[in-house]
This record gives structure tokens, C-alpha cells and sequence, in this order.
């Protein structure tokens, strides 16, 4: 008995010295251990028998982190596939149980199969068969009825081999569609924005798809987000004036596949002309935010801000040398124009425009914004419920945020708060170095690629709050630093001395 226990101490030892040595992974997983790890929920436990990377043309194999991460895992006796990440749960594998963990990883599948596809979460993932030809995708949008289809142009489209059809290299978006013979190829093509429905049921008919698998590839496409309503594009673009509409293709193209759904990018384009943001400051970060979100597709863009143009005002995203001298607030206007396709002049929609705005960048010139998180204009601006969002460039950092939602996020002043808490002095230094104090530095540091880099987020992030995504600047900012190029976000929460969650919500 005292040996068998000095063996079993010797063979602990002895693992526990590989898990080290592997850096923290045994090298020599047991078979007990693996038959654990495969008998959670949703996973198979069929034995791999072949593993290989497909489409892999860069990335790091170690990570797992590949433009195109398709990744086959075949089990002994069934010819399945899987993503390397996650064994999907499926009807078909001998092992399935449905349970918290079946779900389909992003962008992963890769089914072939001679059976019937398995239901499976369509919130999630969506995978469909036709014959032998099996897509998949994630993120389903329901679809609509008569509307004339075509496939995403924004996609790329590659050949994997003479019968696997690819569509889209980022993992998030990519789909395959496996065993496309000549009929269903040019069924295909007749996906082009020219046919509704029906139109497309009667040709795959005429292709000898037959009916009902026709309408089930179409459901299928649509469910992945391969599809989108060719008239929605159109009828969103008339929302804007002529100029314009040629130079929002290529950000119509990005919201098609950031909102999968057919006319679901269209839909918050049209939205966004209806939508008024106002940008306090016209030096080179607030004048290149306002002019990327006009052309963007915001509808109205004002720019608020005295005095005249200076050398350190210009930048090539923003205000040009060329109006050196000028007064700020009419050379920012003529940039938001220009930014539009518009002819610079006197904006008779602004003076038409009473609304209020829908949400208010901070980035006065002196770079302040990312930290005065206490001043005056902020705490009228979070007393009329308005959500804004502070920007600048201090020194050698650019700063992103917070942005607030008066009632549901931390404000600026939970910021300062936050600060005082570490620092007793900091009150006192920021009264001088805020709102052109004393304090304040003579010419302040605004490197231009990181004042360009600042904005560019800053009005990505304003986008994203106004097509009703949670930007990372909620509750917290992101700091992009000109030393190194490395940026991080930081998370704030609300002080418990601010009292700015205590407020009620605004009405809608």
C-alpha cells in the first residue's frame, strides 16, 4: 500500500512538472481528461481524425486569429465539419445535447454534408442545405417580401475550388458555399438586384433547381446576410441632396454588412439624414469630426466656436491653410459643405434646423475636452438630458470620451471625481488650465496624424450612438498616445459624490 502511494505521488509530480513545462498546458493531455472536456453541452465526442486549415493565406496559427478562419475538424464515420474553435452542436453528430454552450461560433462553419441540415438557434447562426450545397453565416435578420434581391457587392467572392464558392475574407462576415454546380452557378448570377422573389423562384425553377430548394437557398442567403433589397438602397440615397449620393456608395456598402439584414443598412443611413449633431470647437479635431460625420451621412452638422483661423487650427482633415484669417464658424461651415459634395455658402437647412441636437461633441482647440469634464457647458448639457461626448488632444495623448447618456452612463464630472480621488490637487490645477486659464499651455501640443486619428474615432463613435450601438466610449474613453501609436480604453463608473445617475431619464 506504502508504494502504490509513492507512485501515484511520483506520476503527480511528474504531470504536474510537464503542465509547467508546457507553459501551463500538459503536454500529454489523457484521454479521460479529453473525454471530460468533450461531454459538456454541445459538444461532440467523436474522435478527430483529420484537422487542416482552409483558406489560410496569413495570420498566426498559434492564436487562431485568420482572415478567413475556416477550420475542418471531420469525426470518424461521419462526414462533418466544424470550426477548430468550438465543436457545434449537431443533430447529426451521435453525441447531441442541446444545451447553453450549442451555439455556432462567428463567422466559423463549414458544413458539407449528404443529410438533412439540423435546426438550430437562428438568433445566432443560421446554417442551410440545398441538395448538397451548404452556406452559413451569422447575425439573421428577418427579411421582407417583394423585394428585388441581390447579393452583397460589398463581399468578395473567391473560388476554393471548382465547386466551393466563398463570399467575404473577414471572419466575421465570410460564407462558403460548398458543391456549386454549373446550374446553381448561374442561378447565381441571376441574383442582381433586377428580380423580386417570385421572379428569381420561377428562373431557379427554369435552371432545374427545382421550386422549394430554391426558396430554401434564398431563405438560407438570407438568413447568413448574404442578401440585400437592391430598391431600399435607392430609396435611402434620395434622403440626401444629388452631390452627395454618388460619395455615400462606399459607406452604404460598409452598413450592408455591419447590419446584415436586406434594407437593414439602407434603413439606418435614411436615419442618419434625419439626425442633427453639434460640434463645440473648430480647431483640428473638432473641424475634421464635423466634416467626417457630414460625410458620413449626418444630416446636420453645425460648428460652434469665435475668433479666427490660425496656423494651428489647420489640418488636412479639417480647416485648410486657405482660410487662414478667416472667421472659425464660417470656415467650418464651408468644410461640413465641401465634405458633402455641397458648394460652400449660407446653409438655409441650418437655419431652417430649431430641433436640438441629438448629441454634442466637446472638442474645444485647447485640447481641454478630455478632461474639463466639470464645466459649466457640460453640466447644462446633462440637465437637458442632451448625451455628449468630450474629445481632445492632450500633449501626446488624444482622448476619446466618455460619452455620456445623461441618467444611464457615467458623465465627465465622475471623471474629474475620479481624478480627485487620486489626486487632492487636481480641482485646483484644472480651474487653471481649463476654459483658457491662466494655467493653460501657450501653444498647445496637437500632433496632426494624431489629432486626424482622435477625430476619425471620435466620429466613428458618434455614428455608432446614433445608429443605436453602444460605442466603447460609454462608460469609459479611449487614450491613443503619439509616443508609441498604442491606444487602450479605460472604464469609468459613476461616482458615488456626482449624483448624475440618481436623475431620472429623459423623455424619449
Amino acid at each position: 500500500m506504502r508504494l502504490l502511494d509513492m507512485a501515484l505521488g511520483v506520476a503527480l509530480r511528474v504531470r504536474r512538472g510537464l503542465r509547467r513545462f508546457g507553459g501551463g498546458r500538459p503536454l500529454i493531455r489523457a484521454p479521460a481528461r479529453a473525454r471530460r472536456r468533450d461531454l459538456r453541452p454541445g459538444r461532440c465526442t467523436g474522435t478527430p481524425t483529420r484537422r487542416r486549415g482552409m483558406g489560410v493565406p496569413f495570420g498566426c496559427h498559434g492564436t487562431r486569429r485568420y482572415p478567413v478562419a475556416l477550420t475542418e475538424v471531420r469525426c470518424r464515420g461521419r462526414n462533418l465539419s466544424w470550426s477548430d474553435r468550438e465543436r457545434k452542436a449537431d443533430k447529426r453528430c451521435p453525441e447531441y445535447d442541446p444545451g447553453p454552450d450549442s451555439r455556432l461560433s462567428t463567422g466559423r462553419a463549414n458544413r458539407s454534408s449528404d443529410h438533412e441540415a439540423a435546426p438550430v438557434d437562428n438568433a445566432a447562426h443560421d446554417v442551410g442545405v440545398i441538395g448538397h450545397a451548404a452556406v452559413s453565416r451569422p447575425e439573421t435578420v428577418g427579411r421582407k417580401s417583394a423585394v428585388r434581391l441581390l447579393l452583397k457587392p460589398a463581399l468578395s467572392r473567391g473560388w476554393r475550388d471548382s465547386e466551393t464558392l466563398q463570399f467575404g475574407t473577414v471572419q466575421r462576415y465570410a460564407g462558403v458555399l460548398e458543391h456549386v454546380d454549373r446550374p446553381l452557378r448561374d442561378f447565381l448570377g441571376l441574383i442582381d438586384g433586377t428580380r423580386d422573389r417570385p421572379a428569381l423562384l420561377a428562373a431557379g425553377e427554369r435552371a432545374g433547381l427545382g421550386r422549394e430548394p430554391t426558396e430554401e437557398l434564398l431563405d438560407t442567403l438570407e438568413r447568413t446576410g448574404l442578401l440585400d433589397d437592391a430598391d431600399a438602397a435607392g430609396a435611402a440615397l434620395t434622403r440626401f441632396p444629388r452631390p452627395h449620393r454618388e460619395l455615400l456608395g462606399p459607406d452604404l456598402a460598409s452598413l450592408s454588412l455591419v447590419h446584415s439584414g436586406p434594407g437593414a443598412g439602407p434603413a439606418v443611413l435614411a436615419r442618419r439624414a434625419g439626425q442633427r449633431v453639434e460640434v463645440r470647437g473648430a480647431g483640428r479635431v473638432g473641424a475634421a469630426i464635423a466634416a467626417v460625420l457630414s460625410a458620413g451621412g449626418t444630416g446636420t452638422v453645425t460648428v460652434t466656436d469665435n475668433g479666427r483661423v490660425g496656423p494651428a487650427d489647420c489640418s488636412p482633415a479639417g480647416l485648410p491653410p486657405s482660410d487662414l484669417g478667416r472667421l472659425r464658424a464660417t470656415a467650418a461651415r464651408e468644410a461640413v459643405q465641401r465634405a458633402s459634395g455641397r458648394r460652400p455658402g449660407p446653409d438655409a437647412r441650418r437655419s431652417q434646423d430649431q430641433r436640438p441636437p441629438d448629441l454634442v461633441v466637446l472638442a474645444p482647440r485647447d485640447g481641454s475636452g478630455a478632461f474639463a469634464g466639470g464645466t459649466q457647458a457640460a453640466r447644462e448639457l446633462l440637465r437637458a438630458g442632451t448625451p455628449h461626448l468630450y474629445v481632445g488632444v492632450v500633449e501626446e495623448i488624444g482622448v476619446v470620451g466618455p460619452l455620456v447618456t445623461p441618467g444611464v452612463s457615467a458623465c465627465g464630472h465622475c471623471l474629474v471625481l475620479a481624478r480627485e480621488d487620486e489626486d487632492a490637487g487636481w480641482p485646483r490645477l484644472l480651474a487653471q488650465i481649463a476654459d483658457e486659464g491662466p494655467g493653460r499651455a501657450r501653444t498647445p501640443a496637437c500632433d496632426t496624424a494624431l489629432a486626424t486619428a482622435v477625430a476619425g474615432l471620435a466620429a466613428l463613435h458618434v455614428q455608432l450612438h446614433l445608429d443605436g450601438v453602444r460605442p466603447p466610449s460609454v462608460d469609459g474613453w479611449c487614450e491613443l498616445s503619439a509616443t508609441d501609436g498604442m491606444s487602450r480604453r479605460l472604464r469609468l463608473r459613476g461616482h458615488p459624490d456626482c449624483g448624475c445617475l440618481w436623475q431620472p431619464m429623459p423623455p424619449a
